[in-house]
């Protein structure tokens, strides 16, 4: 009784022929047709290849009744380029060592949705580097910047902080318009000269105006 069970079962199962063949035609939609010889057939690309085949490449197809899948890419004439496809969510997870993504031309990471980067450290070393964005939010608890020439063009920028400390040897700045300063309490100290020139020069106080000196000369 069991070995006609068994019989059973063996018959049902189809038979499966693997053989190469060259892909004729792509459709947007994943379907492939696959030349086997003197044959035409449909078939699907399996779901452990992952090289998306174009046409004119050769491959390993498996036969299995009446469904055909591609297997492998073997061969590609020409220099089209090698593309990896998935249809769902991909990860790649290296229990152990290190995954270095080697390239001489460059790299682009582009999306639709979000890059997200979690790590504990990050390290980026290029000769020129370009930030272009609509929005740009930097969150953290430290930051510290080293280099020796900074260039800032902006047609705006807004700046609120808590409490702000520069330390410079020499600072210049030019404002071709207005250059308004509010605060609740101003301190000025120069260890030797204070110069103050202007076209017009206008000093209002509510209360008091008091200059102490040992020579005061006006005019």
């Amino acid at each position: 009784m069991r070995s006609t069970n068994a019989a059973r079962k063996i018959e049902r199962e189809p038979a499966t022929e693997t053989v190469e063949g060259t892909v004729v035609s792509a459709s947007d939609d994943g379907s492939l047709c696959v030349q086997t010889g003197a044959e035409l057939r449909e078939a699907r690309r399996a779901f452990g290849c992952l090289v998306e085949p174009v046409a004119g490449d050769r491959v390993l197809t498996a036969l299995t009744g009446e469904t055909a899948w591609v297997l492998v890419v073997l061969h590609r004439e020409g220099d089209a380029p090698m593309e990896l496809v998935a249809d769902r969510d991909m990860r790649i997870r290296l229990n152990d060592g290190r995954l270095a993504v080697v390239t001489r031309d460059g790299v682009d990471v582009v999306s639709d949705g979000g890059v997200r980067v979690v790590t504990r450290d990050v390290t980026v070393r290029a000769q020129t580097a370009t930030l272009l964005a609509d929005a740009a939010a930097l969150l953290g608890g430290v930051l510290e910047v080293e280099v020796q020439k900074v260039r800032t063009v902006a047609e705006r920028c807004d700046s609120v902080i808590g409490s702000l400390t520069q330390r410079l040897k020499r600072a210049l700045r030019v404002t071709e318009e207005l250059d308004s300063v509010r605060a609740g309490q101003i301190d000025w100290e120069a260890r030797n000269n204070l110069q103050l020139h202007a076209h017009g020069a206008l000093v209002t106080a509510r209360e008091i105006v008091k200059i102490d000196a040992d020579q005061v000369h006006v005019g």
